[in-house]
């Protein structure tokens, strides 16, 4: 799947649509609180019961939640907790590196 995603973005054909752009935390429309809370604490549950191979994606998860709320710091914490389970973690790696150089528009 990473190289599929990595050739995809060389050849520019990643969409950028407004899930893709609220993701990106390049749109204004905030994320409701109520269900970041929630899924934070749904996804870290979750990840307390499994095996630490399937940990990463739910830890990065948890990191672009935090990160949502304006806790950058929080957020790389998961992400190094991924990359330390899983060092050739494409999405820990990408989203350590994107949410190093933003914060949601949505906080400004």
């Amino acid at each position: 799947m990473d190289d599929y995603v990595a050739k995809m973005r060389a050849d520019g054909a990643i969409p950028h649509d407004a899930l893709v752009r609220l993701f990106l935390g390049e749109e204004r429309r905030r994320p409701s609180t109520n269900r970041v809370r929630l899924g934070i604490a749904l996804l870290r549950r979750t990840a307390s019961m499994v095996p630490a191979e399937y940990r990463p994606p739910l830890l990065c998860a948890v990191g672009w939640l935090h990160w949502a709320r304006g806790q950058r710091a929080v957020a790389q914490i998961y992400l190094a907790e991924a990359s330390r389970i899983e060092p050739s973690d494409i999405l820990a790696y990408s989203l350590m590196e994107h949410f190093g150089s933003r914060m949601p528009s949505w906080l400004g």
